[in-house]
């Protein structure tokens, strides 16, 4: 019962993004007698604590000691195992290893896709994001399919305003953004940045990359001044974090671009 509520606590304090305070609950229950399940997800929720935080590596390795508790335990084909093969997939994504990424995401399809004959929330949540590599490899007829596809089994199960169509709205919209539809675009966008408005800390990641995305919009349909806005922003919010995102980064990028289309090269150089 105590591993139960520090798993609890830890999974709580992670969706609050209170890393620090989530990976010592998570080290608590690999100190504390838990069975090999307990053991296996505050592995896979140490992992996850590391990729939070950009780490990857020592994300990796925890993903690994989880994956590896559950198979010498014969436990192949559980649904903590096809998270852990979900979050690597994801490792390999924000790494640009694609194809091991594509691989990873295949194999816990075939695991969640064996529950509730396939209609759950894994199922779609992997389709996004094999669908999200598609994107990145530009092709798009095929991202598409599987944003169909994930859409098909969100909409059974959700409101269209729940944070699980966040991800759905954002791969859409880079989708439009890239065939120059900006349009559709910034309204996928903006029905993104709506739910992370409401469900989810400034700081989150998924704000910083729902708003440098919609600066990109403003950028290349000339709104400029919208676009500095948004990106100030961003960089106040991530410049206080104590492990900013990648997407502090594609915000100084974006705001040196603004700057010089505004023929203000000497500050753009700054950014």
């Amino acid at each position: 019962l105590e591993n139960s509520i520090y798993l609890l606590l830890a999974n709580s304090y992670y969706q609050l993004d209170e890393v620090d305070i989530s990976m010592n609950y998570y080290e608590k229950i690999l100190s504390n007698n838990a069975n090999f399940l307990q053991k296996a997800q505050a592995y896979n929720g140490i992992g996850s604590c590391y990729f939070m935080n950009t780490q990857l590596d020592s994300a990796k390795y925890y993903y690994e000691k989880g994956l590896q508790m559950c198979y010498s335990n014969n436990c192949r084909m559980h649904t903590r195992v096809g998270q852990m093969l979900m979050n690597i997939g994801h490792l390999y994504k924000a790494q640009g290893n694609y194809s091991d990424s594509r691989n990873e995401f295949k194999y816990a399809l075939l695991i969640f896709e064996n529950k509730d004959n396939g209609q759950n929330k894994k199922v779609s949540e992997i389709y996004g994001a094999i669908g999200s590599i598609d994107i990145i490899e530009e092709n798009y007829e095929s991202a598409l399919l599987y944003l169909i596809k994930e859409k098909d089994i969100l909409g059974k199960l959700y409101d269209f305003k729940n944070t699980t169509f966040v991800n759905f709205y954002l791969d859409k919209a880079l989708i439009y953004y890239q065939l120059n539809d900006f349009m559709l675009a910034k309204n996928n966008i903006n029905s993104a940045i709506k739910i992370i408005e409401k469900n989810y800390s400034k700081s989150h990641y998924l704000n910083s990359f729902a708003n440098t995305t919609l600066a990109s919009i403003y950028l290349k349909t000339n709104n400029l001044e919208k676009a500095k806005k948004i990106l100030s922003e961003v960089i106040a919010i991530e410049s206080k974090s104590k492990y900013p995102s990648e997407y502090l980064g594609d915000a100084y990028c974006i705001l040196g671009d603004c700057l010089l289309k505004q023929f203000n090269a000497n500050k753009a150089i700054t950014y």
